[in-house]
């Protein structure tokens, strides 16, 4: 499993919409037992049936979260995919003693869920204002990369990721961690 993967980084495996109709807790179980470090979810009420089972490996929930939904994410512990104010509000109000780990996600071509980058530094400054919050992560979701032949498409994306990596660091924003995905 973690062969290809670079000193220190991190394995998480996508298995929401119940692991794409194979079953949420059988794949979870199997994944971990496989050596994964992270499960990636859909929402917060995946997150509650892992953690009722007794799963307590982390969780990143990388599907939309609402403000209504909030309390039930930060009880999990998980990781919240976040490009919205009123959900910073509403993670940062229902934290309960632990800061809720989000992940700020940037717009680099899908055109859902992301910010611009001058969007989400300015999210970004909320967040560290906001004593429930600890950013740890930036992410982006790859759009059109199915053509396994031309890479400019992902490669722009990639450029643009790295780029809101620096202009996070140029403002003095540390952010431990970058990932991106897409199922090709």
């Amino acid at each position: 499993l973690r062969r290809g993967l670079s000193q220190g980084s991190l394995l998480g495996v996508v298995i929401k919409s119940e692991a794409y109709g194979h079953g949420l807790l059988s794949c979870a179980r199997e994944f971990l037992g496989a050596g994964v470090d992270w499960l990636v979810l859909n929402s917060a009420a995946e997150a509650q049936v892992l953690r009722r089972a007794g799963i307590g490996a982390p969780l990143y929930i990388c599907g939309p979260v609402l403000p209504a939904q909030a309390g039930a994410a930060a009880g999990t512990e998980a990781r919240v995919v976040l490009y919205d104010r009123e959900l910073a509000l509403a993670l940062n109000q229902a934290a309960q003693g632990r800061p809720v780990r989000v992940h700020l996600k940037i717009e680099t071509g899908t055109s859902r869920q992301g910010l611009p980058l001058p969007a989400a530094l300015e999210l970004a400054r909320l967040v560290r204002e906001l004593p429930g919050l600890e950013l740890e992560g930036l992410t982006t979701h790859y759009a059109d990369i199915e053509d396994t032949t031309d890479h400019r498409s992902a490669q722009l994306q990639q450029d643009l990721l790295q780029e809101a990596t620096a202009a996070f660091a140029a403002q003095g924003l540390a952010v431990p961690m970058v990932h991106a995905a897409n199922s090709a």
